[in-house]
């Protein structure tokens, strides 16, 4: 399983580089002719203003860490992905 693989647009997260230089990551939650609001993976919210914002790149690559199922069997991984197509 490689989670980057294919990242639903809605999972994906984006990289915002601001005008005074501070770069934050996370998903976008909200946007406004005024703001952009990002979520990061220690759920802080980031609101920043549209006028402050040098840089916005989506990202490509899955918030989900890579060889996060390493620790689990062939089987686990298996019924694990059997039980989520389940909720269909």
């Amino acid at each position: 399983v490689c989670p980057s693989n294919q990242v639903a647009q809605r999972f994906k997260n984006s990289l915002v580089i601001t005008d005074d230089g501070q770069t934050r990551t996370g998903m976008v939650t909200a946007e406004t002719d005024q703001h952009l609001t990002l979520v990061d993976t220690k759920n802080r919210i980031w609101r920043i203003a549209r006028g402050e914002i040098e840089t916005h790149q989506p990202l490509e690559t899955s918030p989900m860490p890579n060889k996060v199922l390493n620790r689990y069997s062939k089987q686990q991984i298996q019924d694990l992905l059997q039980f989520l197509q389940s909720l269909r």
